[in-house]
């Protein structure tokens, strides 16, 4: 029993040190996005819940496709800091699902708090391009190409 006890004061006390700060969520879904559309962001709200200032110290993403964008000015008693999180689905269709860890400091104690976006992409057709003309114009020709003929493309 008393072993009981103990244990539930240790839990009770962990959750007291670790309630420094809160968040609206942890989670956005994007749902389908185009990859044509370009980036796409969505901002997670922090909260601080405790007497002193809470400092967001550093924010890692998972990707080079993830940007985080956050304040380094300290959030006081009360107050909200938001962290921007921009997903860029160019060259990435399919699903995706990519987190942010943020590290916080607050009363000499570090703190951090995993976000995660998600969503489905869907590819750019070569039709939707703005040179859709001269895509179907190279697509045609290449058919009256008789294979194994090698063909050398310029880009410009």
């Amino acid at each position: 029993m008393k072993r009981s006890l103990l244990l539930f004061v240790a839990i009770i006390s962990c959750s007291i040190v670790y309630s420094q700060f809160s968040t609206t969520e942890n989670e956005y879904d994007f749902g389908v996005i185009g990859e044509k559309d370009g980036t796409v962001s969505t901002v997670f709200q922090i909260t601080n819940t405790d007497a002193s200032p809470l400092i967001i110290s550093s924010v890692k993403s998972s990707c080079g496709c993830t940007v985080a964008e956050y304040s380094s000015a300290p959030i006081q008693p009360n107050e909200q800091g938001n962290i921007t999180v921009t997903y860029n689905p160019l060259g990435r269709p399919g699903n995706f699902q990519k987190s942010v860890t943020a590290t916080m400091l607050s009363n000499g104690q570090t703190y951090t708090t995993t976000f995660t976006i998600k969503g489905k992409v869907t590819p750019q057709s070569v039709a939707s391009s703005k040179n859709s003309d001269d895509y179907a114009t190279l697509y045609m020709w290449l058919k009256k190409v008789p294979s194994p003929t090698p063909v050398m493309l310029f880009v410009e």
